[in-house]
């Protein structure tokens, strides 16, 4: 498996954006084969938060996270059946970059 950090670094100043209190994020990955034509993609986030604002955080995270895994989910199929990046992810790509 080959990792590109600066995707990583990215990712990780993109989620600071979103929650200054989160201190860490690591995210594991992995692909389980269901059937010959059907795999499940596990994604299991460890978040290290500031001790007082990250507890009291935790619901509005939940929250938000609830929202954004399965975008993430959706756009890591299209892009390994199609090689392309959706069209969702390249309309925020091109928003966020406006800012």
């Amino acid at each position: 498996m080959q990792v590109d950090l600066k995707i990583i670094i990215l990712s990780n100043l993109m989620l600071r954006n979103y929650f200054f209190f989160v201190t860490s994020l690591v995210s594991t990955w992995s692909l389980k084969k269901i059937s010959k034509n059907k795999t499940e993609l596990l994604i299991n986030p460890v978040i290290k938060t500031m001790p007082i604002i990250g507890t009291l955080m935790e619901p509005s995270m939940r929250k938000q996270f609830k929202k954004i895994v399965p975008q993430i989910a959706d756009d890591f199929i299209i892009y390994t059946e199609t090689g392309e990046i959706s069209k969702r992810k390249q309309k925020e790509t091109k928003r966020r970059r406006k800012k």
